[in-house]
């Protein structure tokens, strides 16, 4: 059942139930007697429900007006905590941040950031999950995650993102652990001659492919085929069954020294780690986390 209740009749209601008298009620609300005791007649009306009793020294609480003043009293305060908690929400003090990560990517980069913000702004909360590249990608451009965290040759499949650097990765080849070459201290473009490249395929991610073809070229290698790969975990599967080699972050090579050989790549030839995020996002929480920054990250 609807009533044409207001907020005015509320607050009378409980002023006159706070002070049982309708003079002090008048007083506190700083308005004359006449239209408090309008306001209130029109709210029992409206209920269909005697709230007071008029008394000769003043009135009192009828039993469905002391349960109706405690149910109103209960009203204000979620109605005063709703406001709260949209001011919070509108000022970035409260809610969610979708984050989404690659596959088998370290969080190195962006772990302690967040650790961090966790602590300053502790009504906002992250949301993780993880994606191959592609959908990683899409997740971000289609409004599903606000931030992306990714490799730099990703840059260029973010149509309308804003980015900021967070740290550049070096690279490094990797093999089997039980690969011939795994025995040796050091490589050069030689010693790759013969041996697959393991490689995203140019749908998963266009940026990494060329990346990892144009690294190959500068050094002088010249793999023997290409072993396109539709994930990064599969991608890292034929690495690890022998199928040839890859080039990955050394973090991810160090996380993985149990399944790899890692080879450092000459000085120059590592990536960056970007976190990106759709311009014109709308939520609150993006620019708080944004703002905790420190001068150090570099921006698009």
């Amino acid at each position: 059942m609807l009533l044409n209740l207001s907020l005015t009749q509320l607050r009378y209601f409980l002023a006159v139930a706070d002070c049982l008298s309708y003079t002090e009620a008048a007083r506190r609300l700083n308005i004359s007697q006449p239209p408090l005791s309008k306001q209130v007649a029109h709210l029992e009306a409206e209920l269909g429900v005697q709230l007071f009793r008029r008394e000769h020294r003043g009135v009192s609480l009828t039993p469905p007006g002391a349960v109706f003043a405690e149910d109103v009293r209960a009203f204000f305060a979620q109605l005063e905590g709703a406001v709260l908690r949209s001011r919070d929400l509108s000022a970035g003090g409260e809610g969610c941040l979708r984050l989404a990560l690659p596959q088998a990517m370290v969080l190195d980069g962006l772990l302690n950031l967040i650790r961090r913000f966790t602590v300053a702004h502790p009504g906002i909360r992250f949301q993780v999950e993880r994606h191959d590249l592609k959908q990683a990608r899409e997740a971000l451009l289609t409004g599903a995650a606000d931030l992306l965290m990714t490799l730099g040759f990703e840059q260029g499949s973010l149509p309308g993102c804003a980015w900021r650097l967070l740290a550049e990765r070096p690279g490094c080849w990797i093999v089997s652990r039980d690969h011939p070459l795994a025995s040796r201290e050091g490589l050069d473009s030689s010693d790759l001659e013969g041996l697959d490249l393991i490689i995203h395929d140019r749908e998963l991610s266009p940026g990494g492919h060329e990346m990892a073809l144009r690294t190959c070229r500068e050094l002088g290698f010249s793999p023997r085929r290409l072993r396109e790969a539709s994930s990064f975990d599969s991608a890292l599967t034929y690495v690890e069954l022998g199928y040839g080699v890859m080039i990955v972050g050394r973090p991810l090579a160090d996380l993985n020294a149990d399944r790899f050989k890692a080879f450092d790549l000459p000085p120059g030839c590592g990536v960056g780690l970007l976190l990106a995020w759709k311009e014109g996002n709308p939520n609150p929480c993006l620019g708080t986390f944004l703002a905790s920054f420190p001068p150090s990250c570099g921006a698009s």
